[in-house]
């Protein structure tokens, strides 16, 4: 059954404070509590209406976050359940990887991949990066012994990572020639 109750005290609640971010923290779990299927894709738009949507019509930027699938190469660009929660997002979609662990006293880092990027026009300041996604910056976190801890984005440096050449594309091509009988007209060029 569709949980569609306090929408009257969400309303109110947007209202009452103005915020200009709204954070949905748990996408899943979301869905889940509002009696919809995770990887039907048409209760994920459902979903998008309920909740993400109707919070944006108010006025703050949406910001849902999400897990991907613990599959770490087959989770591609896409959240657990249904292809629909990309679909749904008008704005940016970013993966993150992390790559220094974050911790109490610890400086950790992960990179902030685009997956997403409608009509933002962000991937322009991106660096290609593997499965057609673009590395967009690095979060770097450091915490500090009096209690704080600082969040900074840094830029890509290309030079960090090579360069996205599409070595299966040129593999199969040259596979491809190589099978072809060369006609003698060309030999000779």
């Amino acid at each position: 059954m569709l949980a569609l109750g306090n929408r009257e005290d969400l309303t109110e609640a947007l209202g009452d404070l103005n915020p200009t971010l709204a954070v949905l923290d748990g996408i899943t779990e979301a869905v889940s509590l509002h009696g919809l299927e995770l990887k039907d894709n048409t209760d994920i738009a459902t979903f998008g209406l309920i909740l993400p949507r109707r919070i944006a019509s108010q006025g703050p930027a949406v910001t849902t976050l999400d897990h991907v699938v613990k599959d770490r190469d087959g989770c591609g660009r896409y959240a657990i359940g249904g292809v629909h929660k990309l679909n749904i997002i008008n704005g940016a979609a970013y993966t993150m990887e992390n790559r220094e662990p974050f911790g109490t006293g610890i400086t950790g880092r992960s990179g902030l991949y685009i997956a997403k990027d409608r009509p933002g026009q962000l991937r322009r300041h991106a660096v290609h990066s593997a499965g057609g996604m673009r590395w967009f910056a690095d979060l770097k976190l450091a915490s500090h012994p009096k209690g704080f801890v600082e969040a900074e984005l840094e830029a890509p440096n290309a030079g960090d990572r090579k360069p996205f050449r599409p070595t299966a594309l040129m593999a199969k091509i040259s596979d491809a020639l190589a099978r072809e009988p060369v006609a003698d007209q060309d030999r000779d060029l």
